[in-house]
């Protein structure tokens, strides 16, 4: 195979990130004012505050996939040079999100990590010199893999965007070092600073006839598989017990629980039809 390293190591094309915001604004129409205000402040926390990683939400047909296009265009007229790209463990998902992006004509083009592994082997690549965009879905195995066999972690600019596309926050305000994990849905939120959200919490935040308001202050445990029934306030420091389904507010440092009784109960046995 034939294999030009001067030619991957080439200069990204200058003002990728203008040219993108003109072709969205003058071609497709897009007002671009909040992937702007987006990109504007992603940038300051990245080379003024050393972040170096970012998760991106949105609901489907928000303009996620345009906002993290012009991100990425602009950290590369920035000088990063390596970027990686978490999506939602499934192959459809990676690669629809990968040809939107390889469709924008990015340059480095994008690749997935399978593609990105079998090159540098196959040509014995010092990824300190290439610039990449690179593709993974959300799955250790793949990613201990990537990281293994190309010390990806030991890059010094490397920038990971996570696309968290699990669950979705619209019309909600999150605050510092708040997790939402998997399969969430806050809606119609406002959340403080260092709360914890489990896997499978939803805000119901619609009553059939209009929309409610749910306030999670700061520190707060909402533990997995959890209803909050809007309009609800969960205190400060509070927890919110697994499984609950939460009608009233819940005071500050203080548990709720609305789990039923674990009862034992002995089953007959069968007869076999």
């Amino acid at each position: 195979m034939s294999f030009n390293l001067d030619q991957i190591i080439k200069k990204t094309e200058p003002n990728q990130y203008g040219k993108r915001i003109n072709l969205l604004q003058n071609e497709k129409g897009f007002d671009t004012s909040n992937i702007e205000q987006v990109v504007k402040e992603v940038s300051h926390n990245i080379f003024k505050e050393n972040c170096r990683s970012l998760v991106i939400y949105g609901e489907p047909q928000s303009g996620k996939t345009e906002t993290m296009i012009a991100l990425t265009a602009k950290l590369l007229d920035e000088g990063k040079r390596h970027i990686l790209l978490l999506v939602t463990d499934n192959v459809k998902l990676r690669d629809q999100n990968l040809g939107i992006f390889a469709k924008s004509r990015i340059n480095p083009t994008p690749q997935d990590n399978l593609d990105f592994l079998r090159e540098v082997k196959e040509n014995n690549l010092n990824i300190t010199k290439v610039p990449f965009i690179i593709f993974c879905k959300k799955n250790a195995s793949e990613l201990r893999k990537l990281i293994k066999e190309t010390k990806l972690a030991e890059l010094d600019d490397l920038v990971i965007i996570d696309d968290e596309a699990d669950y979705a926050t619209p019309n909600s305000k999150i605050n510092k070092n708040s997790k939402i994990n998997h399969l969430s849905y806050i809606g119609d939120t406002n959340m403080g600073e260092s709360v914890n959200i489990g896997a499978g919490t939803i805000t119901c935040n619609y009553d059939g006839v209009k929309k409610h308001k749910t306030t999670i202050k700061s520190k707060s445990f909402i533990g997995s598989n959890t209803s909050l029934i809007a309009p609800v306030v969960i205190g400060k420091s509070s927890i919110v017990g697994a499984g609950s389904v939460i009608t009233k507010n819940v005071e500050d440092n203080s548990l709720a629980l609305t789990r039923p009784e674990q009862k034992k109960i002995k089953l007959k046995k069968r007869k076999n039809k």
